[in-house]
């Protein structure tokens, strides 16, 4: 079994695309300062720039904006970016509400994701970012299968393939006691 007591469900696991209604909700939990730190852009946003990405992006076919939801309980964003259906290849973020902390649900928004770009996208290679001391967040992409390909300075960029992702998803589903 798990540490946390209780058995995640991939299933119970959903995404929704961003609607206008979750704007205040999520820009709540992207300026929260917890959330915020891990962020390239770490300024604090206003509600006139966030509506004015919602509005660049809810129809740019190149990325996929969604809530992620257990049990119908809205926890996060992630996004899906640089769509390249000629590359096979995109890029991707997500962030959980500041009041998700060690609950196992980010490995299991991971795990969707990952599944989501490579077989909903037909994705070849994900690319990613994370800060070097973002340990916790580099531990689990590098479980998932993301390699440092390269350091400049203060982020590491990420990358990995499909090649293989099957085998290592079944080895984090059984290692996390998920189903």
């Amino acid at each position: 079994t798990n540490k946390y007591n209780f058995m995640l469900s991939l299933s119970k696991m959903s995404f929704n695309k961003v609607q206008y209604e979750d704007l205040k909700m999520i820009l709540q939990w992207r300026n929260d300062s917890n959330v915020r730190n891990k962020m390239k852009n770490q300024h604090i946003i206003s509600f006139m720039e966030h509506e004015k990405w919602f509005y660049e992006t809810v129809n740019d076919v190149s990325c996929e904006w969604m809530i992620i939801e257990y049990e119908g309980k809205k926890m996060g964003v992630v996004g899906i970016k640089e769509i390249d259906k000629n590359t096979m290849s995109c890029t991707w973020g997500m962030y959980l509400s500041p009041k998700i902390k060690n609950l196992g649900l980010g490995v299991l928004a991971e795990i969707k994701i990952i599944d989501r770009m490579f077989f909903k996208h037909n994705i070849h290679t994900i690319w990613g970012e994370v800060f070097p001391d973002n340990r916790n967040i580099l531990r689990i992409h590098e479980k998932c299968g993301f390699k440092v390909i390269k350091d400049c300075d203060d982020i590491l960029m990420i990358s990995m393939t499909r090649d293989g992702w099957n085998g290592r998803k079944d080895s984090i589903v059984k290692e996390f006691a998920l189903k």
